[in-house]
C-alpha cells in the first residue's frame, strides 16, 4: 500500500448514413481557468489547425497491492464517475516492489469525485493532481445503416488544416457492432468492416 501525494492540477437511406452528433463534447477553449492555462503559441496553433484545446487535470497514484481485476474495476468506477480516461501502467517502486500507476483524466470540477473513488476503492494514501492541457483532433459521430442495423461511427481528423497532416480516421462503436453480431449471429468482424466501409463511403461523398 503506497502512493506519493502532492498538489500541483471526448435522413437514412438503404444502406445509407446520417449525422448523429458533432464535436467532442463541451470542450474548454483557451481562456481563464485552473492552472497556468495554455500558452499563446499552443492556443494559436490549435485555432490555426482546427484542434480542440481543453484545460483538464490528471490524477495519479502508485499502488503496490492491487490485482489486475481490481485495477480494471477501479478504472470502470472512475469512468462512471466522469473521468475522460482512466489507465493502469506497470511500475517498479523502491526495493523492487512491483506496482501500478493508476491514472485518470478529468475536468477540474470532477476531481473531488474521482478522488473519492480512488480513496474508497484502493489502499493508496495519496494522489498526485496536476493541471494539463489536452490537444485533440475534432471529431463527430455518424450513423451508418449496415445489413444488420444501425452503427455509430466516430470520425476524426476532418478539417485538421494548417499543415498538421492528420489522417482522417473512422472507428465503428464496438458496443453497437457487438450487439448486432450477438442478435444476428453474424461475425463481429463482418459487422465492423461493413460499418467502416459505409462510413468511408459517406466521407467520400
Amino acid at each position: 500500500m503506497a502512493a506519493a501525494g502532492c498538489r500541483g492540477r471526448p435522413g437514412r437511406g438503404a444502406r445509407g448514413a446520417r449525422a448523429a452528433g458533432a464535436g467532442a463534447g463541451p470542450g474548454r477553449g483557451p481562456g481563464p481557468g485552473p492552472g497556468p492555462g495554455p500558452g499563446p503559441g499552443l492556443a494559436g496553433a490549435a485555432v490555426a489547425r482546427g484542434w480542440e484545446l481543453e484545460a483538464l487535470e490528471t490524477l495519479e497514484a502508485n499502488v503496490d497491492d492491487m490485482s489486475p481485476e481490481v485495477g480494471a474495476f477501479v478504472c470502470e468506477r472512475l469512468l462512471a464517475a466522469g473521468a475522460r480516461d482512466a489507465w493502469l501502467v506497470p511500475a517498479t517502486m523502491k526495493k523492487g516492489r512491483q506496482a501500478v500507476v493508476l491514472g485518470a483524466l478529468c475536468e477540474p470540477a470532477g476531481t473531488p469525485e474521482l478522488l473519492d473513488v480512488v480513496f474508497r476503492e484502493t489502499t493508496t494514501l495519496g494522489v498526485r493532481v496536476q493541471p494539463c492541457e489536452r490537444v485533440s483532433l475534432r471529431r463527430r459521430v455518424v450513423e451508418v445503416d449496415t445489413s444488420w442495423g444501425l452503427v455509430r461511427v466516430k470520425v476524426s481528423g476532418e478539417g485538421g488544416g494548417g499543415g498538421s497532416g492528420a489522417a482522417v480516421t473512422v472507428k465503428p462503436e464496438f458496443e453497437d457492432c457487438a450487439a448486432l453480431a450477438r442478435a444476428s449471429g453474424a461475425p463481429l468482424l463482418e459487422v465492423t468492416d461493413e460499418a467502416r466501409r459505409l462510413a468511408q463511403a459517406l466521407l467520400r461523398g
